[in-house]
């Protein structure tokens, strides 16, 4: 019996088929495999398949992505957007880190499909429309989107956002950057997020890409609006970008050419690890910054009456960090208050609308302050940074090869003299003498009340954020905001 022929058109026909179910599937999610990283390519059958270059950190803990940092960059250094090429069958590089309540929802084909159908039947197509069907499909992913140019422009950009996703400062469950074309230098890199629909997430992301030192032209644009065609020029006069972000709508506190010679931390003995930072690359005084920032609390001082302008002022200062290095922060009156029953050490925020002020003139880095204001935002980030930088214990003949202004802290110290206690201003003052087995140093001590100081000679005491001065002859030691005594534990 002779086998019928298939016309022509059936083939195109199935060609076209096939075409749009490749096409649909490479719009998908990528399901990532469990391992660290997928292999470039791999042969199956004898034919090869080359598979995009995805890392992910599902089910590490924030100190296992850290204690895997190396091979994180070592990963991401070997795959850089501008050297996989698409026309080697790379088409985009991916970093996954799924949240800890599971991972993301893939987006199979059905839901996809469903969501068409469903469209091809809507009669009035505007904005409330199509959110009503992604709803209804649970096809609210989106994403924000920036360009760049292939080299070390893309690179740098895509280094950056792989770091801020690793550190969790970035709150995503995946970013992915397109690979170079021969035809076209431009890259696009996307940071994704469940939920299009909840501006809360979209703008969290947001700041999460700006902290990261990101000062490229954002635009956020829903992943349904792709599925349904639904481009620039459609016909329906729909806007597909939700929302942008131009470099210049923000006055930028960020600039990553800071000085290097100067001390990169307000705390001393602090390992800085990465060379950019949010704390880092604030580059000068701001009376009023909108620009939202992401801090973490490393310490916070008790309420301390001065005084001011006014009989009764009273501050609090706070020593924040970025996960990475330290900064000062102040605030006064009803905002010293406010912030005093409202901050919590070893949690992290979001603060809008506070001022950047310079409390040292001398050093780039360590020069400026927080200014808390009274209608400075807060917002507790619950999934905020996991580490905070410790400071090493110096001894005190370490204390003279740092800067001056910065907050120290020593290892065990004998008292080895109590000064008598005086009162030259308002408050009381008195000197202590402190040493160890690398020598002897002064220390200034200023209180409010009459019997601040427990301690006697011989005692043995840690000291912790005392203030290093320099008087050009000699350095010492005085009290700061921050200061802590404790009697000395043997461990």
């Amino acid at each position: 019996m002779e086998k019928p022929t298939q016309s022509n058109e059936d083939k195109d026909t199935k060609t076209r088929e096939a075409q749009r179910k490749l096409k649909m599937t490479d719009e998908q999610w990528p399901v990532l495999k469990r391992s660290k990283w997928d292999e470039k390519s791999d042969t199956t059958q004898g034919t090869r398949r080359v598979i995009q270059p995805t890392y992910e950190v599902a089910g590490q803990t924030q100190e296992e992505c850290l204690e895997e940092y190396p091979d994180f960059i070592k990963w991401i250094e070997e795959n850089l957007p501008s050297q996989h090429l698409k026309s080697k069958g790379v088409h985009r590089i991916s970093i996954a880190r799924p949240h800890e309540n599971g991972s993301y929802k893939t987006k199979s084909m059905s839901n996809i499909r469903a969501v068409q159908f469903d469209f091809k039947g809507t009669k009035t197509v505007n904005s409330q429309s199509l959110q009503k069907l992604a709803e209804k499909h649970s096809l609210t992913n989106g994403k924000w989107m920036f360009y760049g140019k292939t080299g070390n422009d893309i690179d740098q950009l895509w280094r950056s956002v792989t770091n801020g996703v690793i550190q969790g400062t970035i709150p995503t469950f995946c970013a992915k950057v397109s690979a170079a074309r021969i035809e076209n230098d431009n890259h696009v890199i996307c940071i994704y997020n469940n939920n299009f629909l909840n501006e809360r997430d979209i703008f969290s992301l947001r700041d999460g890409i700006r902290n990261a030192g990101i000062e490229e032209p954002l635009e956020y644009k829903a992943n349904i609006y792709k599925h349904l065609g639904i481009y620039s020029d459609n016909e329906w006069g729909i806007d597909p970008v939700l929302y942008r972000d131009e470099r210049g709508m923000f006055q930028s506190l960020f600039d990553l050419s800071y000085h290097k010679d100067a001390s990169k931390s307000a705390v001393a003995g602090i390992m800085v690890k990465m060379k950019s930072s949010t704390l880092l690359s604030i580059s000068g005084p701001r009376k009023t910054c909108q620009y939202p920032i992401t801090l973490g609390i490393k310490s916070i001082s008790p309420i301390i009456r001065y005084r001011g302008r006014w009989n009764n002022d009273v501050r609090v200062s706070v020593l924040f960090h970025d996960g990475n290095t330290c900064m000062r922060g102040v605030a006064f009156g009803a905002a010293a208050l406010k912030f005093k029953r409202k901050l919590k050490v070893g949690r992290t925020y979001k603060f809008r609308y506070y001022k950047i002020g310079v409390h040292d003139k001398r050093y780039s880095n360590t020069k400026y302050r927080i200014h808390l204001l009274e209608n400075t935002i807060t917002t507790k980030i619950e999934a905020g940074y996991a580490c905070i930088p410790k400071e090493k214990g110096l001894k005190i003949s370490e204390m003279k090869e740092q800067i001056r202004n910065l907050l120290v802290s020593t290892l065990k110290v004998q008292i080895r003299k109590v000064g008598d206690l005086t009162k030259p201003t308002e408050r009381f003052y008195r000197n202590v003498y402190v040493s160890d087995e690398t020598g002897k140093i002064r220390i200034e001590l200023w209180s409010n009340y009459e019997n601040d100081f427990p301690y006697e000679f011989g005692d043995h005491v840690k000291l912790k954020y005392m203030t290093l001065k320099n008087n050009g002859r000699y350095c010492y030691l005085k009290q700061s905001d921050y200061t802590n005594i404790s009697r000395w534990k043997n461990i």
